[in-house]
């Protein structure tokens, strides 16, 4: 005679209640405290309700990434008991940094520069990668990095004819390229 194999152990009653609910350990998620604050919820309220009417046809979601070559894996696998080591370079390494844009179908601009983004890194992408590919009209969506605010940039957009429109604060979700 087959027995399943619940049938061989005991009943699901009598069993610790994670391992019921099967509840595995997983790394957490954090988030800011900050987004909580009543100045950035509301801000955060307000892209809410402009996302909402704004054309989806004339987005383009903007970010940045950064790796370096100390980056290095938090966690790996050992037996039970067995210590995980690895090494990492002591000092920063090179900073390699990707730019990129997207619409809501497809990306348009991506650039990498071995070097962190500030206004002229930004401004580069700008005018010789991105602006090329927009249209008059179009939004730019792109987070509050001290680049993308700067006098020069925004006076490029402005004279292509492309809006910017800056997310809230603690609001990475609401970008579609984070």
């Amino acid at each position: 005679m087959v027995r399943s194999h619940r049938a061989a152990r005991e009943p699901v009653a009598h069993r610790a209640p994670c391992a019921q609910a099967r509840i595995h350990p997983k790394q957490k998620a954090f988030r800011a405290v900050e987004r909580d604050e009543p100045r950035i919820a509301e801000l955060r309220e307000n892209f809410e309700a402009w996302q909402e009417t704004a054309n989806v046809d004339d987005l383009v979601f903007l970010d940045e990434a950064g790796v370096t070559t100390a980056m290095a894996r938090t966690q790996g696998r050992a037996l039970k008991g067995v210590r995980v080591t690895d090494k990492i370079p002591r000092k920063c390494g090179r900073v390699t940094t990707l730019i990129g844009a997207m619409t809501s179908t497809e990306v348009i601009a991506m650039m990498a520069i071995e070097s962190g983004t500030n206004a002229e890194v930004f401004m580069a992408f700008a005018k010789e990668v991105l602006l090329p590919k927009l249209k008059r009209g179009m939004t730019v969506v792109l987070d509050n990095l001290g680049a993308h605010r700067c006098k020069e940039v925004r006076a490029a957009f402005e004279e292509a004819g492309v809006h910017l429109k800056f997310m809230s604060p603690y609001s990475p979700e609401l970008n579609p390229i984070e």
